[in-house]
């Protein structure tokens, strides 16, 4: 089409994605006196009210030019050119490869998409010109960001022209200033030449792009040097110095920031997510270790400075500078390599913390890579000892406290066991030691920042629980978690995975993962939360985070021995104030106590097996030895932490602490029968309890009765005392049983005889109804007066 502005096109070029479809149309025009021009035409609902066509960019990340042949030659290496024309004389050049240019050639390659380049051999030819050498240097920041396999820039230290069916070098500066793939194809040259250019060159490495100079009343060509030749580090910093031929005309060396080592190519276990690994020692003489990922030098580098001044590096601000900093970061090639994680937590053998690693082996470096820095939930203060003397011994004859320091090992031995992530949750009047108990688990990991709160999105949540990985989450204040997520948050929590995400471009994203224990703590329990949303709660996500009742029974709240203080607000005080000044050193000594792993599985079992003896019966429900079984893991684990000498604590008293946790839960549970069954009786109960007068009518019906709106059936009292309820059959399934499984709602009410069966032992008997005849109904007859028996 015509241009409003620029007339008629002189070129055009179609962008398709990777099936072939048009994207968008890019126009090339030239005007008489004036520089080309380029304009991209798009189709797309521009404020219309209607899909047309426009002259209109498409928003960035922006696809490279013949991204539809990337997707049909997946092994084929690839040649960046500057330009749609270049890049289709170079695809006639290399036809075994594929030439791609970014929307725009060299004016923004920052806006395109080069991740389709990914493990990709990689060269790029930019025009012969300082333009070109510009757009060379930041493509190849940008594709090694993306993970190539290997990138190389053509540049011809001089000329070449075509003899028979071969190259000769000629006389002269060098090709032509912007030459480029176009000139190539139209001085004649044919694939064949461009491979003997290619081999003689030999583009293997990234080098320098040529440097002009005046000389003798015209311009020379400098050849160029290797990139990270040129940047020097001193004690003073990180220094630039221009490439030159003269020294006595020699450009003044850039300072670009104080002194930083690139000491490790990094990347993770699949070969993927590469990085480098940047050391450097702040003004305070304190030593900063980061695995920063290259892709976060794909744009501008903005996220990376962020990060090194936040840390204490000193970075120079002109726009020449920064750009600098991100090609020293790129061309550096340290021989070292490290692999990097993005979690805390068991990897192999090791286990990785955010300022070191324990266990690891000489010469398999591991390290944890993160975008952004992670908030301080890792940290230490005093030592062992202190805790040990200050916390831990506090904690003897007192259960609760004595089951969450447990909890705070136990999710350490969670993957060498192979084992599930759960909860607990501390329930209980206010001012009854809830948050203190929280501050203790708190305390074998780190401070008073490790503690969380539920007043957060299940969104929210998912980065934290990927921040505790392999350790113990600590969550305060039930009741502020919206009563709707409620529930679905204490799945994905015990699950231990976050939502499945798309990406901008549709594909998926990486879901988040996690392995952990969390200890909750609120006046209410999950159950109680739910229902206040409307939400009832299931067997599973009973099972996946259980309440423990914080009254410990002795009068004095969560306590039962004040170890020599006045009063449980006094103990409670004392046992805050240490976890000021003494925390983080636990959870270390123990990681270093499981060290290695070969034997602790054996162990870790043995000790659960003691704990679980006649602790139930076998009739026992399995969702009841689910939760005997984690709670094993937690005296298990605390048993560990004594036979490290971490707590101080006499042998078995972690486990006498946490098997009286245990048996409080489950009388306040009911029992160790199946918890479905029990939500079931109680929902039949409720139903008749809170409908008995408004929806059964009187069997015998006198002159003030009134017709019963909503009829679910008829009540009859009986003479010897009770009442029995003929429900109609579809009101039994649609309402008594709403959101249940009517079938398994009647197999519970004849086990436990509340169901009275016809002559075959059906659960629905033919009965001559005061209104309506003779029809087959459900016959109930429940106990009254009488609690709801334990489901055992």
């Amino acid at each position: 089409g015509e241009h409003s502005r620029f007339g008629k096109p002189s070129g055009r070029w179609v962008y398709r994605d990777e099936q072939g479809a048009v994207l968008f149309y890019m126009y090339r025009f030239e005007q008489e006196g004036k520089k080309k021009s380029y304009a991209p035409l798009s189709y797309g609902n521009y404020g219309a009210g209607c899909l047309h066509w426009k002259w209109k960019g498409i928003p960035a990340p922006r696809p490279l030019y013949h991204l539809d042949q990337l997707a049909t030659k997946p092994l084929a290496k690839v040649v960046i050119c500057e330009g749609e024309k270049a890049a289709d004389a170079a695809q006639c050049l290399l036809p075994d490869w594929v030439a791609v240019t970014p929307p725009n050639g060299a004016q923004s390659p920052d806006k395109a998409n080069w991740s389709p380049l990914k493990g990709r051999d990689v060269m790029i030819w930019p025009d012969n010109d300082k333009a070109g050498a510009a757009f060379a240097d930041r493509v190849k920041a940008l594709v090694e960001g993306v993970g190539v396999k290997s990138v190389a820039l053509l540049v011809v230290p001089f000329a070449f022209g075509l003899d028979g069916d071969g190259l000769k070098p000629v006389a002269g500066d060098g090709f032509a200033e912007k030459w480029d793939a176009a000139d190539a194809e139209a001085e004649g040259w044919q694939p064949m030449h461009l491979k003997q250019l290619i081999q003689k060159v030999e583009c293997v490495r990234v080098i320098a792009p040529a440097a002009t100079v005046k000389g003798k009343g015209r311009k020379r060509q400098i050849k160029g040097s290797t990139f990270g030749h040129n940047f020097k580090v001193k004690e003073s910093g990180v220094w630039f110095h221009p490439p030159s031929e003269d020294p006595q005309d020699a450009p003044k060396p850039i300072w670009i920031c104080d002194r930083l080592m690139v000491s490790a190519r990094t990347r993770d276990t699949h070969g993927e997510s590469h990085g480098r690994l940047l050391e450097f020692v702040d003004s305070d003489g304190v030593p900063h270790q980061w695995a920063m990922p290259m892709e976060m030098l794909a744009g501008d580098g903005l996220e990376v400075r962020k990060r090194l001044m936040s840390q204490g590096l000193s970075v120079a601000q002109s726009r020449k500078s920064r750009d600098l900093l991100g090609m020293y970061i790129q061309t550096q090639q340290p021989k070292d390599k490290a692999l990097c994680v993005d979690r805390i937590g068991w990897h192999g053998g090791a286990f990785v913390l955010p300022d070191k690693v324990l266990g690891q082996k000489e010469g398999d470096r591991v390290l944890l890579q993160a975008p952004r820095r992670e908030d301080p939930v890792f940290s230490q203060k005093g030592s062992l000892a202190e805790w040990r003397q200050q916390i831990a011994a506090l904690c003897l004859g007192n259960s609760r406290l004595l089951f969450a320091v447990s909890l705070g090992f136990a999710a350490s031995v969670l993957k060498p066991l192979m084992e599930e992530s759960g909860g607990f949750n501390i329930r209980g009047a206010s001012s009854t030691g809830k948050s203190t108990a929280l501050r203790v688990a708190c305390s074998v990991w780190g401070g008073a920042n490790r503690m969380q709160r539920w007043r957060a999105t299940g969104n929210g949540l998912e980065g934290v629980a990927s921040m505790h990985n392999d350790t113990l989450l600590c969550l305060d204040e039930l009741g502020q978690v919206e009563p709707r997520e409620a529930g679905e948050i204490a799945y994905m929590l015990a699950n231990g995975a976050g939502k499945q995400r798309s990406r901008r471009d549709g594909s998926s994203a990486a879901v988040k993962e996690w392995r952990l224990l969390f200890l909750s703590a609120g006046e209410v329990g999950l159950a109680e939360q739910m229902r206040q949303g409307g939400k009832r709660v299931m067997a599973g996500q009973a099972v996946r985070m259980v309440d423990i009742p914080a009254d410990a029974g002795r009068g004095l709240g969560l306590f039962e021995d004040l170890n020599g203080h006045r009063s449980g607000g006094h103990l409670s005080k004392a046992l805050s104030a240490a976890t000021q000044k003494a925390y983080g050193t636990a959870g270390e000594a123990f990681i270093n106590g499981l060290l290695p792993l070969g034997d602790l599985v054996p162990v870790v079992e043995g000790l659960q097996a003691d704990f679980l003896k006649g602790l139930l019966p076998d009739e026992a429900d399995g969702q009841v030895h689910r939760v005997a079984g984690r709670f094993a893991l937690v005296a298990a684990a605390g048993e560990l932490a004594t036979r490290f000498n971490i707590t101080g604590w006499p042998t078995g008293e972690a486990s006498k602490g946490v098997k009286s946790c245990f048996n409080d839960w489950l009388k306040e549970r009911g029992g160790h029968g199946a918890q479905e069954e029990k939500e079931a009786l109680k929902q039949v109960r409720h139903f008749i309890e809170v409908h008995g007068e408004s929806r059964f009518s009187p069997w015998v019906q006198d002159e003030r009765y009134r017709n019963t709106s909503n009829r679910a059936g008829f009540r009859k009292h009986l003479e010897g005392g009770g009442v029995e309820y003929y429900i109609l059959r579809e009101s039994f399934k649609r309402d008594v049983c709403d959101g249940l499984d009517w079938r398994f709602v009647v197999e519970v009410l004849k086990k436990h005889e509340w169901l009275v069966l016809d002559s075959k032992g059906g659960a629905t008997r033919p009965e001559r109804l005061p209104e309506g005849g003779r029809q087959r109904c459900y016959r109930l007859k429940i106990p009254e007066l009488v609690e709801l028996r334990a489901v055992s």
